[in-house]
């Protein structure tokens, strides 16, 4: 079976209607407005996440697949000067309801999760990390209580448009960086500290989150900060690269030239409007790189 990657925590505001009926937004498959979960910074599109309701409910109740990476909610910027405190938060979609339901006892008795993170917390929390030994544990507790099929589906699916994780992409790209630099114009080799730091996934405290990729083009001496996406390119992600490059500047850059790309499945008019004003970010569509990575046909 596919990994369950999270678990997510909700309180009754928002697993509820608030008239103590389940949330219509909770429905499997059903179609309305974008609806989106508090999640942990590395979530990606197309990951498992199961649903923990806190009292007065207690239980596992819903399977979720996410459809967008971690966005940062705007709602939860920090103020000027404050580190840390970033929330994230990622679309979703209803895989399947859990029927009956996996009582908190029933997680507490099993002993494959006796050193499970959430429940050594007492569910005290947003989200948790699930691993792949608590993933088989979790399979075992739903057997018997997912609708037919759901489980052949998951394991026969195949990616929507072909698309690989960004786990997956990040993974081929700096195996095959030759090949993309190709595509992006450039004649890019991954940034290295002197320490040996390597530039990816590198963290960005003072901003939050952290950076696909940081590179330096062999040939002009630029620091070029990639940012993937296996999703449509939103406002958001022009927020976040702004970021990232602002920070290369301060900490790393040392007065060299920053550029920015973004590697996405298309983009929104409004991060569109973004690309106008001026700035050294540029788009790069990401199913050619996809392609020329042999990660889609």
């Amino acid at each position: 079976m596919p990994a369950i990657n999270w678990i997510w925590i909700w309180r009754p505001e928002f697993y509820s209607d608030g008239q103590g009926n389940e949330s219509p937004f909770l429905t499997p498959a059903s179609k309305g407005e974008s609806i989106f979960g508090t999640c942990h910074p590395d979530t990606e599109p197309g990951q498992l996440v199961i649903l923990y309701r806190t009292s007065p409910k207690k239980d596992v109740a819903y399977l979720l697949r996410t459809t967008s990476p971690a966005l940062v909610n705007e709602d939860w910027r920090p103020d000027p000067g404050v580190k840390g405190n970033w929330t994230y938060m990622a679309e979703f979609e209803v895989v399947a309801k859990v029927e009956p339901t996996v009582k908190l006892s029933e997680l507490r008795s099993c002993r494959d999760l006796e050193d499970f993170g959430a429940l050594r917390r007492n569910m005290w929390g947003s989200f948790f990390k699930v691993e792949f030994r608590h993933s088989k544990a979790f399979w075992k507790l739903f057997s018997g209580r997912l609708p037919r099929g759901v489980k052949t589906s998951l394991r026969a699916r195949k990616r929507t448009g072909g698309l690989p994780l960004e786990s997956e992409l990040e993974s081929a790209m700096v195996d095959k960086l030759d090949a993309a630099s190709k595509i992006l114009g450039r004649d890019l080799r991954l940034w290295t500290a002197p320490d040996g730091t390597r530039g990816r996934q590198l963290p960005c405290s003072e901003v939050g989150g952290r950076l696909d990729l940081l590179c330096e083009d062999q040939k002009t001496g630029d620091l070029v900060l990639i940012e993937l996406k296996v999703v449509k390119a939103r406002v958001e992600t022009f927020g976040q690269i702004c970021s990232y490059i602002g920070w290369v500047k301060d900490n790393i850059a040392d007065g060299r030239p920053v550029k920015g790309i973004v590697v996405a499945d298309g983009k929104d008019a409004a991060f569109q409007g973004t690309l106008s004003a001026g700035l050294d970010i540029k788009y790069q569509a990401v199913r050619p790189i996809a392609r020329k990575l042999g990660l889609i046909d």
